[in-house]
């Protein structure tokens, strides 16, 4: 049995959490014993999916440090591993823990890494401006773990690198298959009307933040709700919209669309609420729960934006435009491409995203075009022969999956 230490500092996002959850339970309790140490917003999370946690504060950083090092000393950890490097580096500053603390442990220490960072040259754009990090937070990791997606489902040679599927596909599809069995009894428990379609967007609080501080994006985060709801009511049929975490939207017509905003959602109803709606869509490439719905073949609509858009130059194209997008444009003024809003990210994830099958299996909107972006929500909802499409991308995509090494491979370090 090998004991295993996770270090999973974020506090913005259940992302990282939930994505080495995903990867430990598929090893057997007989070969593992795992201790997460985490800041105590987090902490609910893990103790509810069954494992012991460390819990820090922000209090002081000295405390926390002591604290660290006796979990340690208790626990006796055969392996470290940090569910984000950068951001254990970037929360040091209030835990106390950091590569160099772990390092001299003597303790192999392995990263996630969700984006092939070696690709990026360790350079992060947010709202266009890049940022260089620290390459030799990953360069000196002993060994990396590269989860599908977002990564690319290759066979790796080097033995620091463990590529491994994200999700226990067979698993998903099973729970898949069986709600899908219940899934009228599951639109009459919600009370969905008969000729609804129902679609899901799920947001975290980050998605509300500019971390930039550009007044455009600042707007552009209030208006997307907005945008988003008009391509929707542009359908012309009735809607039922889920909501899950972020903020509350406010509605521009309940005539058509019913919404219902929820904070949270048990996991059990919140996977059965996936693999239940007509239409998942969002504007984060990365996000675990688009993947999730993308592989059990629920209908997803990406919201891109590829390149740089300064409304203030296109006179002549915004009076063909729709009242609402004229309005939005003079507040917005300028654009910035993203992959995952509001951040950017847009050429940080352009490496890991070349070549990758993954991008082949949900649909990618251009958000900042009205006719071609309705054209992408409408096909993904009601086209049969471009789910055809779709579908047999995301078969071949899962054998691809399937030849990955299993996450117990990580127990091999030495």
């Amino acid at each position: 049995m090998k004991k295993l230490m996770i270090i999973a500092l974020g506090v913005l996002s259940n992302g990282e959490i939930t994505i080495v959850m995903e990867l430990l339970r598929r090893i057997p309790n007989k070969d593992i014993e795992i201790c997460f140490v985490v800041h105590e917003k987090m902490s609910k999370q893990v103790v509810a999916n069954g494992f012991s946690v460390v819990i820090l504060n922000s209090n002081s950083q000295l405390e926390n440090r002591n604290c660290f090092r006796k979990a340690l000393k208790e626990f006796m950890p055969d392996l470290f591993i940090c569910a984000d490097v950068f951001t254990m580096d970037f929360s040091s500053t209030w835990s106390g823990v950091d590569l160099a603390e772990l390092k001299a442990t003597g303790i192999p220490v392995g990263t996630l890494d969700d984006y092939e960072w070696e690709s990026t040259h360790f350079l992060q754009d947010f709202s266009g401006i890049p940022m260089k990090m620290k390459s030799e937070l990953i360069t000196q990791s002993d060994f990396l773990i590269r989860p599908c997606p977002v990564n690319r489902p290759n066979q790796e040679t080097s033995s620091k690198i463990i590529n491994c599927s994200l999700f226990d596909i067979e698993a998903l599809l099973e729970k898949y298959r069986k709600d899908i069995k219940m899934k009228s009894n599951w639109r009459e428990s919600m009370g969905i009307k008969k000729d609804a379609k129902v679609v899901m967007i799920v947001n975290s609080p980050w998605e509300y933040v500019e971390v930039g501080r550009r007044l455009e994006t600042v707007r552009l985060i209030e208006w997307l709700p907005r945008v988003i709801q008009n391509y929707l009511l542009a359908l012309e049929v009735p809607l039922t919209v889920l909501h899950v975490g972020g903020k509350k939207w406010k509605i521009i017509d309940d005539r058509l669309i019913d919404y219902r905003y929820y904070i949270r959602v048990n996991p059990t109803d919140y996977n059965c609420m996936i693999n239940c709606v007509d239409l998942f869509c969002g504007t984060n490439l990365i996000s675990v729960t688009l993947s999730r719905a993308a592989l059990c073949g629920v209908p997803v609509v990406l919201f891109q934006n590829e390149k740089y858009i300064d409304f203030r130059k296109l006179n002549a194209v915004l009076g063909r435009m729709p009242d609402w997008y004229r309005e939005m444009a003079g507040e917005v003024k300028k654009i910035m491409p993203f992959k995952v809003f509001p951040w950017g990210w847009f050429k940080f994830l352009e490496p890991v995203m070349a070549d990758n099958p993954y991008g082949a299996i949900f649909n990618k909107a251009p958000l900042f075009e009205p006719k071609k972006c309705l054209d992408v929500i409408r096909k993904s909802i009601f086209d049969e022969e471009h789910k055809v499409i779709i579908e047999k991308k995301r078969e071949e995509y899962i054998k691809m999956l399937d030849l990955l090494a299993p996450p117990s491979k990580i127990l091999e370090v030495t």
